[in-house]
């Protein structure tokens, strides 16, 4: 006699009691199920990736595990996902951080940092040939002495959604671009600069994953950039 489990023969697949369906925000959907069956005959009776779950036809597996248990049972465990709209509602992301920059590219350097060449500001050193800037002396005024940099705000923009659409956005990178998504715009002349891609696949299901950088006052160069 064979093994019985649920009043079923564990010869076929046996739904397990407590599958979980998750309906999310962003207008996607996952899923996982359990099953059991011999162990000899789980690689055969498995759902296969790309299979749609018994409760919305929409989800699709994306990963089935198989565990062997005690008795010779295999239980196989499936993760399903889902999406009800193409694309899925944006998730956006703001990273800001401060980076170093030379002290002669600030916008108040010529004004009131450093001069220029030939009319120098707080012990200013340019070259006297090619014009470019050396440093302030230890005895600058202001406390500049030694300074060569300064802290710049910067601002990334992380914007992920799912869709069955497998394109290579990678392809766009280091071009001025905007976000897929209406985002508050960088004040003055600034633009954003595609800088990062990346793409998980979950079957015939992608998750896109798009980061935008911001420029600095004037913009990103359009002659090197656009």
């Amino acid at each position: 006699m064979s093994r019985q489990d649920f009043g079923q023969p564990l010869s076929s697949l046996v739904m397990q009691p407590g599958r979980t369906l998750v309906l999310k925000q962003d207008g996607s959907a996952s899923g996982q199920i359990q099953y059991r069956c011999d162990a000899q005959s789980a690689h055969t009776l498995a759902p296969r990736v790309g299979s749609p779950h018994p409760d919305n036809a929409q989800l699709q597996c994306y990963n089935v595990s198989i565990t062997v248990l005690e008795n010779s049972i295999a239980e196989i465990s499936c993760e399903y996902l889902g999406i009800f709209s193409d694309p899925t509602t944006y998730q956006i992301e703001f990273l800001v951080n401060v980076g170093e920059e030379p002290i002669e590219t600030h916008q108040n350097f010529v004004a009131k940092i450093g001069g220029q060449p030939g009319s120098p500001l707080n012990k200013a050193k340019f070259d006297t040939e090619t014009g470019e800037f050396l440093g302030f002396p230890a005895d600058a005024p202001d406390d500049l002495g030694g300074v060569r940099g300064y802290l710049n705000p910067a601002c990334t923009v992380r914007i992920s959604w799912f869709t069955r659409n497998a394109s290579m956005g990678l392809y766009s990178l280091g071009r001025i671009a905007s976000p897929p998504t209406v985002i508050p715009r960088p004040p003055d002349s600034r633009n954003w600069l595609k800088t990062n891609w990346s793409r998980r696949d979950f079957g015939l299901i992608y998750q896109i994953t798009e980061e935008y950088t911001a420029s600095g006052q004037k913009g990103w160069n359009r002659l090197i950039y656009g």
